[in-house]
């Protein structure tokens, strides 16, 4: 317990953020809708709301890392040897929620999407220049504060990705005996972050059409950008594994096949051949048994949160639709 206290101080960063972001982000999308509702104005109320979700959903994500992170690094040194590689687990916290870089990326990621809506001018020319200046800037100080947690939690997962390939690297890995448990939480950890993204790209870009602004151009890029970002998540995490599980395969194949040579060898020479066939068919078995190893995905399973993940997105245009036709963007 005093541990898992020790090591909570390494998320206090994030708590803090997600506290300040939170309360930010519902101030100014109250003050925003207010705005519209006292204007009597068409607004985008379900956009704000979808927002403001996406960012409560990317604030879950520390928390509910926290103790799966905890549990990988345990893992990971269990298959140490090295005491001087074991990774320390509130190190390992510091380098991926609190690393130097984290704030800024999250800034910087926040304003480039706030700033970009603010000169698409979604409310063009409303009222007064007043007025619209006035939903311009709350809209884009709201984008601003609602992203920031978004940014932050994809910084994360890049360090997480940088820090678990430099550990996967090490590892020792016996082609035919994967089910290791630091190589199962690893996954079921790059599962969960996929449909984590899915679902926040989901949200977001079904709030578009809700929105103020042009869904065209917009639109499409938005989504192509969401797509690229949803496929990362699933792909950049598994390409350290699925190097290690070929180049476990490659050695294997190597000791089967040296082994086979061998065999073959002997056999030739022998007076009675038949005696090694046994043999022969052993190895040779067991060379097919390490040429159906799948690496990509590794081990061959295919997880269950990016089906649904990839399902969401699939048919993501189709729910665009059904928003669009029961009316809810004028809402």
């Amino acid at each position: 317990m005093a541990q898992q206290h020790h090591d909570a101080r390494h998320l206090r960063l994030w708590r803090l953020m997600s506290l300040l972001t939170g309360l930010t982000t519902v101030a100014i999308g109250l003050c925003y809708v207010v705005l519209q509702i006292y204007h009597r104005l068409d607004g985008d109320a379900l956009f704000v709301f979808i927002i403001a979700l996406n960012s409560v959903i990317a604030a879950i994500f520390g928390y509910h890392f926290e103790d799966r992170l905890r549990n990988l690094i345990r893992n990971f040194n269990a298959q140490e040897d090295d005491k001087a590689q074991k990774m320390e687990i509130g190190e390992a916290f510091r380098n991926i929620f609190n690393h130097i870089f984290a704030i800024p990326f999250a800034l910087i990621f926040a304003l480039f999407i706030s700033i970009w809506v603010y000169f698409l001018g979604p409310w063009g020319f409303t009222g007064t220049s007043d007025l619209t200046a006035r939903l311009n800037g709350l809209l884009t100080a709201f984008l601003f504060s609602g992203n920031v947690m978004i940014g932050y939690g994809l910084y994360c997962i890049g360090r997480f990705w940088l820090l678990s390939a430099r550990r996967i690297r090490k590892i020792k890995l016996n082609i035919l005996n994967t089910n290791r448990p630091d190589i199962a939480v690893y996954q079921d950890i790059a599962k969960r972050i996929v449909i984590l993204v899915a679902v926040i790209a989901t949200l977001a870009i079904a709030s578009l059409p809700l929105s103020k602004m042009d869904v065209g151009v917009t639109a499409v890029l938005f989504s192509v950008c969401a797509l690229a970002i949803v496929g990362a998540t699933y792909l950049v995490p598994m390409l350290p594994l699925t190097t290690k599980f070929q180049q476990a395969r490659v050695a294997e194949m190597d000791r089967v096949e040296k082994k086979i040579d061998a065999i073959y060898e002997e056999m030739l020479t022998a007076d009675d051949p038949t005696k090694l066939r046994g043999k022969m068919d052993e190895y040779t078995a067991l060379r097919e048994q390490v040429r159906k190893v799948k690496t990509l995905p590794p081990g061959g399973e295919f997880s269950i949160f990016t089906a649904v993940g990839v399902s969401l997105l699939t048919f993501m245009p189709s729910i665009i639709e059904w928003l669009w036709q029961l009316g809810l963007a004028s809402f």
